[in-house]
């Protein structure tokens, strides 16, 4: 998953969207400072109440179990250092969360440390986001 995420890293802005927690991070870290990518990590984290209601609704076999929702949120609860990264999107829309993450990105809420690429915005302190840009490119993010 890291090798084929950085490959696309320097052309691409690349997500990767899944139960990715911060015990993760540190091989994502290092690929991305060997390789001179910036590495930006956030957290979906509503309430516990809101997360069980979302998951009543799935259809199929998609993450519905009580116990193990539970369980998994406990792993996300208290993230200490990367508590910054975490959107609470309990109240917000699909569309309000998106819009949250992408300001996020550019202001650089969301970085971890690795070092960005000099030609990316998120290396320009002064840069700001193009019009119809998503985000800061150069580099995988992750969104548990």
């Amino acid at each position: 998953m890291l090798d084929a995420a950085c490959a696309y890293a320097g052309r691409y802005d690349v997500i990767l969207d899944g139960i990715l927690g911060p015990w993760m991070l540190e091989p994502f870290r290092a690929t991305c400072r060997q390789r001179g990518l910036g590495l930006s990590y956030v957290v979906l984290r509503p309430s516990l109440d809101v997360a069980l209601a979302r998951a009543a609704r799935r259809e199929g076999r998609h993450l519905k179990d009580i116990e193990r929702l539970t369980g998994l949120y406990g792993a996300f609860e208290d993230l200490g250092a990367l508590e910054s990264h975490v959107v609470d999107s309990s109240a917000e829309s699909a569309a309000e969360t998106a819009a949250e993450i992408t300001a996020g990105l550019w202001a650089g809420r969301f970085a971890t440390g690795a070092a960005p690429r000099p030609d990316s915005p998120a290396a320009r302190a002064d840069s700001a986001p193009p019009p119809s840009s998503p985000g800061p490119q150069n580099g995988p993010r992750g969104a548990s």
